[in-house]
Protein backbone atom coordinates (compact mmCIF):
# COMPACT_ATOMS: atom_id res chain seq x y z
CA UNK A 1 0.00 0.00 0.00
CA UNK A 2 1.38 3.43 -0.85
CA UNK A 3 0.44 7.02 -1.52
CA UNK A 4 1.99 8.65 -4.58
CA UNK A 5 1.68 11.63 -6.90
CA UNK A 6 0.24 11.23 -10.39
CA UNK A 7 -0.54 13.59 -13.22
CA UNK A 8 -3.29 15.90 -11.94
CA UNK A 9 -5.67 15.41 -14.85
CA UNK A 10 -5.33 11.62 -14.76
CA UNK A 11 -6.05 11.54 -11.01
CA UNK A 12 -8.99 13.92 -11.48
CA UNK A 13 -10.61 11.56 -13.98
CA UNK A 14 -10.12 8.60 -11.63
CA UNK A 15 -11.54 10.56 -8.68
CA UNK A 16 -14.65 11.50 -10.67
CA UNK A 17 -15.24 7.85 -11.48
CA UNK A 18 -14.09 6.02 -8.32
CA UNK A 19 -14.08 8.56 -5.47
CA UNK A 20 -11.30 9.87 -3.23
CA UNK A 21 -9.85 6.44 -2.41
CA UNK A 22 -9.10 3.86 -5.08
CA UNK A 23 -6.51 1.20 -5.79
CA UNK A 24 -4.27 0.70 -8.79
CA UNK A 25 -2.42 -2.51 -9.62
CA UNK A 26 0.68 -2.39 -11.82
CA UNK A 27 1.70 -6.03 -12.19
CA UNK A 28 3.11 -7.04 -8.79
CA UNK A 29 2.87 -3.49 -7.40
CA UNK A 30 -0.40 -2.64 -5.66
CA UNK A 31 -1.07 1.00 -4.79
CA UNK A 32 -3.77 2.94 -2.99
CA UNK A 33 -4.36 6.52 -4.12
CA UNK A 34 -5.79 8.97 -1.57
CA UNK A 35 -6.98 12.43 -2.60
CA UNK A 36 -8.61 15.29 -0.74
CA UNK A 37 -7.12 17.14 2.23
CA UNK A 38 -9.29 15.53 4.98
CA UNK A 39 -8.40 11.98 3.91
CA UNK A 40 -4.71 12.79 3.37
CA UNK A 41 -4.58 14.38 6.83
CA UNK A 42 -6.29 11.34 8.33
CA UNK A 43 -3.75 9.01 6.70
CA UNK A 44 -0.55 11.01 7.26
CA UNK A 45 -1.32 12.69 10.61
CA UNK A 46 -3.85 10.63 12.56
CA UNK A 47 -2.80 7.21 11.23
CA UNK A 48 0.82 7.97 10.39
CA UNK A 49 2.11 4.69 11.90
CA UNK A 50 0.00 2.72 9.40
CA UNK A 51 1.50 4.61 6.48
CA UNK A 52 5.11 4.97 7.60
CA UNK A 53 6.53 2.20 5.39
CA UNK A 54 7.91 2.90 1.93
CA UNK A 55 6.94 0.89 -1.15
CA UNK A 56 9.92 -1.11 -2.38
CA UNK A 57 9.99 -1.53 -6.15
CA UNK A 58 11.60 -4.56 -7.79
CA UNK A 59 14.55 -2.44 -8.99
CA UNK A 60 15.20 -0.92 -5.56
CA UNK A 61 14.88 -4.32 -3.87
CA UNK A 62 17.43 -5.85 -6.24
CA UNK A 63 19.88 -2.96 -5.81
CA UNK A 64 19.51 -2.20 -2.08
CA UNK A 65 17.85 -5.38 -0.70
CA UNK A 66 15.71 -3.27 1.69
CA UNK A 67 18.84 -2.02 3.46
CA UNK A 68 20.04 1.48 4.28
CA UNK A 69 18.37 4.69 5.34
CA UNK A 70 16.16 5.28 2.29
CA UNK A 71 14.90 1.78 1.45
CA UNK A 72 14.53 0.24 4.94
CA UNK A 73 11.31 0.14 6.94
CA UNK A 74 10.12 -0.38 10.50
CA UNK A 75 12.56 -0.55 13.39
CA UNK A 76 15.59 -0.76 11.08
CA UNK A 77 14.60 2.53 9.43
CA UNK A 78 13.99 4.22 12.82
CA UNK A 79 17.43 3.22 14.11
CA UNK A 80 19.17 4.20 10.87
CA UNK A 81 17.37 7.55 10.76
CA UNK A 82 18.15 8.32 14.40
CA UNK A 83 21.83 7.51 13.92
CA UNK A 84 22.08 9.43 10.63
CA UNK A 85 20.48 12.61 12.02
CA UNK A 86 22.63 12.57 15.17
CA UNK A 87 25.82 11.96 13.19
CA UNK A 88 25.06 14.58 10.54
CA UNK A 89 24.36 17.17 13.25
CA UNK A 90 27.75 16.34 14.78
CA UNK A 91 29.32 17.06 11.39
CA UNK A 92 27.65 20.43 11.06
CA UNK A 93 24.14 19.88 9.66
CA UNK A 94 22.28 23.09 10.41
CA UNK A 95 25.45 24.67 11.84
CA UNK A 96 27.99 27.21 10.63
CA UNK A 97 30.63 24.51 10.05
CA UNK A 98 28.58 23.08 7.18
CA UNK A 99 28.14 26.57 5.77
CA UNK A 100 31.93 26.88 5.72
CA UNK A 101 32.22 23.63 3.73
CA UNK A 102 29.70 24.99 1.22
CA UNK A 103 31.55 28.31 0.92
CA UNK A 104 34.84 26.49 0.37
CA UNK A 105 33.34 24.35 -2.40
CA UNK A 106 31.69 27.41 -3.97
CA UNK A 107 35.18 28.97 -4.18
CA UNK A 108 36.48 25.87 -6.04
CA UNK A 109 33.45 25.96 -8.36
CA UNK A 110 34.05 29.63 -9.23
CA UNK A 111 37.68 28.85 -10.01
CA UNK A 112 36.83 26.00 -12.38
CA UNK A 113 34.18 28.15 -14.12
CA UNK A 114 36.72 30.96 -14.59
CA UNK A 115 38.96 28.46 -16.39
CA UNK A 116 36.40 28.41 -19.21
CA UNK A 117 37.52 31.99 -20.05
CA UNK A 118 34.01 33.22 -20.74
CA UNK A 119 33.34 30.59 -23.42
CA UNK A 120 30.00 28.72 -23.53
CA UNK A 121 30.08 25.41 -21.61
CA UNK A 122 27.74 22.88 -20.01
CA UNK A 123 27.81 23.51 -16.23
CA UNK A 124 25.91 20.33 -15.39
CA UNK A 125 28.77 18.11 -14.23
CA UNK A 126 30.69 20.96 -12.59
CA UNK A 127 27.69 21.83 -10.42
CA UNK A 128 27.08 18.11 -9.78
CA UNK A 129 30.69 17.78 -8.70
CA UNK A 130 30.40 20.75 -6.34
CA UNK A 131 27.24 19.45 -4.65
CA UNK A 132 28.66 15.92 -4.46
CA UNK A 133 31.88 17.21 -2.90
CA UNK A 134 29.95 18.76 0.00
CA UNK A 135 28.27 15.40 0.60
CA UNK A 136 31.57 13.53 0.17
CA UNK A 137 33.39 15.78 2.62
CA UNK A 138 30.94 14.68 5.32
CA UNK A 139 30.59 11.05 4.21
CA UNK A 140 34.14 10.19 3.09
CA UNK A 141 36.11 12.96 4.78
CA UNK A 142 37.47 14.25 1.48
CA UNK A 143 36.51 16.12 -1.66
CA UNK A 144 37.41 15.25 -5.26
CA UNK A 145 39.05 17.50 -7.82
CA UNK A 146 36.97 18.52 -10.83
CA UNK A 147 39.57 16.92 -13.09
CA UNK A 148 39.39 13.55 -11.25
CA UNK A 149 38.46 11.16 -14.10
CA UNK A 150 37.25 8.39 -11.78
CA UNK A 151 34.92 10.69 -9.87
CA UNK A 152 33.64 12.27 -13.07
CA UNK A 153 32.79 8.78 -14.33
CA UNK A 154 30.94 8.02 -11.09
CA UNK A 155 28.91 11.21 -11.46
CA UNK A 156 28.09 10.20 -15.04
CA UNK A 157 26.96 6.76 -13.84
CA UNK A 158 24.78 8.35 -11.17
CA UNK A 159 23.23 10.64 -13.75
CA UNK A 160 22.57 7.68 -16.02
CA UNK A 161 20.90 5.52 -13.36
CA UNK A 162 18.60 8.43 -12.49
CA UNK A 163 17.47 8.72 -16.12
CA UNK A 164 17.31 4.97 -16.72
CA UNK A 165 15.16 4.27 -13.69
CA UNK A 166 12.47 6.56 -15.13
CA UNK A 167 12.54 4.84 -18.53
CA UNK A 168 9.63 2.70 -19.77
CA UNK A 169 11.71 -0.51 -19.86
CA UNK A 170 12.83 -0.08 -16.24
CA UNK A 171 9.28 0.70 -15.13
CA UNK A 172 8.24 -2.52 -16.86
CA UNK A 173 10.87 -4.32 -14.77
CA UNK A 174 9.14 -3.00 -11.64
CA UNK A 175 5.82 -4.33 -12.90
CA UNK A 176 6.98 -7.66 -14.39
CA UNK A 177 10.36 -8.46 -12.75
CA UNK A 178 10.11 -12.22 -13.23
CA UNK A 179 9.76 -11.74 -17.00
CA UNK A 180 12.01 -8.71 -17.54
CA UNK A 181 15.03 -10.23 -15.77
CA UNK A 182 15.40 -12.61 -18.72
CA UNK A 183 15.12 -9.88 -21.37
CA UNK A 184 17.79 -7.44 -22.61
CA UNK A 185 17.28 -3.73 -22.13
CA UNK A 186 18.35 -0.62 -20.21
CA UNK A 187 17.53 -2.26 -16.87
CA UNK A 188 20.67 -4.38 -17.29
CA UNK A 189 22.74 -1.19 -17.72
CA UNK A 190 21.02 0.24 -14.66
CA UNK A 191 22.03 -2.72 -12.48
CA UNK A 192 25.58 -2.70 -13.87
CA UNK A 193 25.95 1.01 -13.07
CA UNK A 194 24.66 0.54 -9.54
CA UNK A 195 27.19 -2.23 -8.92
CA UNK A 196 30.02 0.10 -10.02
CA UNK A 197 28.75 2.83 -7.70
CA UNK A 198 28.44 0.41 -4.78
CA UNK A 199 31.95 -0.89 -5.48
CA UNK A 200 33.33 2.65 -5.19
CA UNK A 201 31.66 3.11 -1.79
CA UNK A 202 32.88 -0.34 -0.68
CA UNK A 203 36.47 0.66 -1.54
CA UNK A 204 36.13 3.87 0.46
CA UNK A 205 34.89 1.86 3.46
CA UNK A 206 37.79 -0.60 3.20
CA UNK A 207 40.26 2.30 3.09
CA UNK A 208 38.69 3.69 6.25
CA UNK A 209 38.94 0.33 8.01
CA UNK A 210 42.71 0.17 7.40
CA UNK A 211 43.50 3.31 9.37
CA UNK A 212 40.41 3.56 11.57
CA UNK A 213 40.92 5.05 15.01
CA UNK A 214 37.86 4.72 17.31
CA UNK A 215 39.04 7.76 19.27
CA UNK A 216 39.01 10.00 16.18
CA UNK A 217 35.82 10.23 14.13
CA UNK A 218 36.77 11.90 10.86
CA UNK A 219 33.55 11.44 8.89
CA UNK A 220 30.25 9.56 8.56
CA UNK A 221 31.95 6.26 7.67
CA UNK A 222 34.12 6.40 10.79
CA UNK A 223 31.03 7.12 12.89
CA UNK A 224 29.24 4.15 11.31
CA UNK A 225 32.19 1.82 11.95
CA UNK A 226 32.22 2.98 15.57
CA UNK A 227 28.48 2.31 15.90
CA UNK A 228 28.90 -1.19 14.41
CA UNK A 229 31.65 -1.94 16.94
CA UNK A 230 29.53 -0.61 19.80
CA UNK A 231 26.62 -2.88 18.84
CA UNK A 232 28.85 -5.88 18.05
CA UNK A 233 30.63 -6.13 21.43
CA UNK A 234 27.48 -6.69 23.56
CA UNK A 235 26.40 -9.42 21.14
CA UNK A 236 29.77 -11.16 21.45
CA UNK A 237 29.99 -10.87 25.25
CA UNK A 238 26.39 -10.55 26.54
CA UNK A 239 27.15 -11.77 30.08
CA UNK A 240 29.75 -9.03 30.61
CA UNK A 241 27.58 -6.23 29.20
CA UNK A 242 24.36 -6.77 31.14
Amino acid sequence: MCIFNCDYFTVFQFVKKYGNIFSLDFGDLSSVVITGLPLIKEALVHQDQNFVNRPVTAIRERVFKKNGLIMSNGQVWKEQRRFALTTLRNFGLGKKSLEERIQEEAHHLIQVIEEENGQPFNPHFKINNAVSNIICSVTFGERFEYQDDQFRELLRLLDEVTCLEASVRCQLYNVFPRIMKFLPGPHRTLFSNWEKLKLFVARMIENHKRDWNPAETRDFIDAYLKEIEKVRIPKLFPMFCS
